[in-house]
């Protein structure tokens, strides 16, 4: 099982045990931010499911979505600081996984608040007429899911390892098929025509399959050029 989420990562991370965590001495087959970034997507994506909004297709109100958008600033500009200090220039604050980790949900929510309406308002006939994150009350619990998920992958404990693992790898296949899904629908004018789960099955595989293709097709790439170690990246 983690041979196979080390190869789903590997065409996408550089994998680096610097900026990777560790649960049980083992070391997670994504690095903090990544991890961040896809394991927040797929928490934000079931969160809305459970709330019963798992069909909406509104983008967040105008408030939401400025918050959203400073999430995802937030973690540019700690990545723009990791690479200033790597590079020996003046930063503002020596990288630390905790803040890439953090930073990486803070996105992970954000990506969930925009993709989840963006793929519902393209393949469903109908959706509802809400947006995923409706109010503060809903950002909130939100965050706190986050925080549950950043408490678990900080926490060193062996136990957790899998879970944490399975749940940050997982959603880098899963956030690219949703996106490959709209792109793809709409470019061959198939949008709206979903009506019950099983119209949506063959816009699902085929998004699935164009994320297999993509992250293959990188892995391979990187295989060729670096080799099978980790791929020491300045930032």
């Amino acid at each position: 099982m983690m041979s196979i989420l080390w190869a789903i990562a590997f065409g996408i991370c550089p994998q680096r045990p610097s900026h990777s965590l560790f649960l049980g001495g083992q070391q997670m087959p994504i690095e903090a931010r990544m991890a961040g970034m896809f394991g927040g997507f797929v928490i934000g994506a079931a969160y809305f499911v459970a709330i019963g909004r798992g069909r909406a297709w509104r983008m967040p109100a105008s408030g939401i979505t400025i918050v959203l958008v400073i999430f995802v600033a937030l973690m540019g500009i700690d990545g723009a600081n990791a690479l200033l200090y790597d590079l020996r220039l003046p930063h503002l604050y020596p990288p630390n996984l905790y803040v890439r980790l953090g930073t990486g949900l803070l996105t992970g929510l954000a990506f969930a608040g925009f993709v989840v309406p963006a793929f519902n308002s393209t393949v469903w006939q109908t959706g509802l007429e809400v947006s995923p994150l409706t109010n503060a009350r809903d950002l909130l619990v939100g965050l706190g899911l986050e925080a549950v998920y950043f408490m678990a992958a900080i926490s060193g404990a062996s136990v957790l390892f899998y879970p944490v693992s399975l749940i940050a790898v997982l959603g880098a296949p899963i956030l690219i098929a949703m996106l490959s899904a709209v792109v793809v629908t709409s470019l061959l004018g198939r949008s709206n025509r979903a009506a019950r789960m099983a119209d949506l099955l063959p816009t699902v595989l085929g998004g699935l399959a164009l994320a297999v293709v993509m992250l293959g097709t990188l892995s391979a790439a990187r295989f060729a050029l670096f080799g099978p170690g980790p791929l020491d990246l300045p930032f």
